[in-house]
């Protein structure tokens, strides 16, 4: 259900979701927040048109897991207008480069079921634990962080296990440069770079 919201006070980062039942809603949501829900793409990894519909929208989610995102889609087309397709283009990303071989050998997994996981509450100094993962990976899980692609160092395919310590009362800024420093601990580094890369394509029909 995506209706004109009836909470145009509040702010849209209400979004809550039960992975067992698929259930979930969000308050006050543009229409970019709904194609990002719909189609479980990055900001950074979407190109939108220029004649974006306005206003806010209230999204409720009541189907069984694994059918809301295809349902929102249909949606986001009937109310909005828009459909999307995958196109590779050029656009800035930070790849993940080894700057120190044998800083970044100490970390070679040791093996084990491949995870990526958080231990701590959100909001206060959490500990996120790699293992038995490769850079490609690494760089998906940390682009959150940067609010920009990653992309992950070519011509390597080890597996490795890192720890980083991230404190969300850092201010944004901070906290990408604490966790710069922690990958130069690990022999890595990012670096600015421009090269062709999968975007989400939004196109208006209507």
């Amino acid at each position: 259900i995506v209706r004109p919201t009836h909470y145009p006070t509040v702010p849209s980062e209400g979004f809550w979701t039960d992975a067992r039942v698929g259930h979930g809603f969000l308050v006050n949501a543009d229409v970019k927040q709904l194609v990002d829900v719909a189609y479980d793409s990055a900001p950074w990894r979407t190109v939108l048109p220029t004649n974006m519909p306005g206003g806010g929208f209230d999204l409720m989610e009541t189907l069984p897991a694994g059918q809301n995102e295809s349902a929102l889609q249909k949606e986001i087309q009937r109310q909005f207008g828009l459909v999307t397709h995958s196109e590779m283009r050029e656009a800035d990303v930070l790849r993940l480069a080894v700057n120190d071989s044998e800083r970044l050998n100490l970390h070679v997994s040791v093996g084990g079921q491949p995870s990526v996981y958080a231990n701590g509450a959100f909001n206060k100094p959490m500990n996120f634990v790699f293992k038995n993962q490769t850079l490609k990976d690494v760089a998906i899980h940390l682009e959150n962080y940067f609010e920009t692609p990653l992309t992950g160092a070519s011509g390597l395919a080890g597996h490795y296990d890192f720890t980083f310590h991230v404190d969300y009362k850092l201010e944004r800024e901070d906290l990408r440069q604490s966790l710069r420093d922690q990958l130069d601990q690990f022999g890595l580094e990012l670096v600015p770079t421009n090269m062709p890369i999968e975007m989400l394509v939004v196109e208006k029909t209507k």
